[in-house]
């Protein structure tokens, strides 16, 4: 780094200044920590947990972070993305592999006979993903989308 000096600064002059500098830069790193370490917990926490949320959770989330996103113009804008299949809630086995997403199949009993029933979850990585990509705007959607 660069320490201004003057010509009549001796030596110990010039490394004062330099510890200054020094223990300026550090206490701005440790607050510029302390102000992350709630993101970072919370996507540590998302990241490696084994709960996965519904897509309305999803929403819900993404507006308490900031982006007013409800289910319906998620789901919409998820499906003109490509992560869920076009006419249905079902997501693209690619972002499966990624594992944004995973499935819960149930079987249900109806009049007719037995019917599968997917339902689609979104995975703890899945959720930083989403989060992160609409809240730093690299994810956008517009009313002219929807």
């Amino acid at each position: 780094g660069y320490i201004p000096v003057a010509k009549e600064d001796d030596e110990k002059t010039i490394l004062c200044k330099a510890l200054l500098i020094y223990k300026r830069t550090i206490e701005e790193k440790d607050a510029l920590i302390e102000e992350q370490k709630p993101m970072v917990q919370f996507a540590e926490a998302v990241t490696s947990s084994d709960d996965s949320i519904l897509i309305r959770d999803l929403a819900k989330l993404i507006t308490q972070n900031g982006v007013k996103i409800g289910q319906a113009r998620l789901f919409y804008w998820m499906r003109l993305h490509g992560y869920l299949f076009q006419r249905e809630t079902r997501p693209i086995q690619k972002w499966v592999e990624e594992g944004l997403f995973d499935t819960n199949v149930t079987l249900v009993q109806t009049n007719h006979g037995t019917k599968e029933r997917i339902t689609t979850k979104v995975t703890g990585k899945g959720q930083q993903y989403f989060i992160e990509g609409f809240v730093s705007g690299r994810f956008k959607y517009s009313n002219s989308e929807l």
